[in-house]
């Protein structure tokens, strides 16, 4: 829960999960509905939230999880930032990093990347439609709607993208297996309908 004060100061509190339990509900945000669909009368709120696998907590959409000195000395350096230097492609052969996306250097368009998300989050739909064994307590349409558009699905989009050096066709053929399409899951889509209204 976080307060503004006069002084443009963010405080921040947190409450315990007991004192809120069966007091609140969490609904999941689908990215292309308007906030006004989830606030429909007084005395109601919206937070967005993304869930963090690895601390195993839900945070801020955006947060930064380091100091204001470590992001100003990082955003003091920001205009001598070369995307082409010579040490990146060493980190790269001596497999220090690894790349992961390279869009800007592929020929691909943004209308084109948004219309392969589009396909993928369809193709993801579809699966789901297919199998209802995990979600036997959410099996709505628009449950799943919501879980093919959560940000797992995007990942698994930009990585088969480029994986198969930024051509679509190739990376829309890899979402299927035996002519079964692939549904990639979080955590979240795995909880019990308990656990979702805790």
């Amino acid at each position: 829960i976080c307060n503004k004060n006069c002084s443009s100061e963010i405080e921040e509190g947190y409450v315990h999960a007991s004192l809120i339990r069966g007091q609140c509900y969490i609904y999941r945000f689908i990215d292309f509905e308007s906030i006004n669909d989830y606030i429909q009368r007084e005395d109601t709120f919206f937070y967005i939230g993304s869930f963090e696998d690895q601390p195993k907590h839900l945070c801020p959409e955006g947060e930064i999880l380091s100091s204001k000195s470590e992001r100003l000395a990082k955003c003091a350096h920001i205009e001598n930032f070369d995307p082409d230097a010579k040490i990146t492609e060493d980190y790269i052969q001596k497999g220090v990093e690894s790349v992961i996306w390279d869009g800007p250097r592929c020929s691909l368009t943004d209308s084109d990347i948004d219309m392969y998300l589009s396909i993928v989050r369809s193709i993801g739909l579809y699966g789901r439609a297919l199998d209802q064994t995990k979600r036997v307590n959410d099996s709505s349409i628009q449950s799943n709607l919501a879980y093919a558009f959560r940000d797992s699905t995007k990942y698994l989009a930009y990585h088969l993208l480029h994986s198969s050096n930024y051509n679509w066709r190739n990376a829309i053929t890899s979402l299927f297996i035996d002519r079964s399409p692939v549904v990639c899951t979080d955590q979240l889509e795995l909880w019990t309908e308990g656990y979702k209204f805790l």
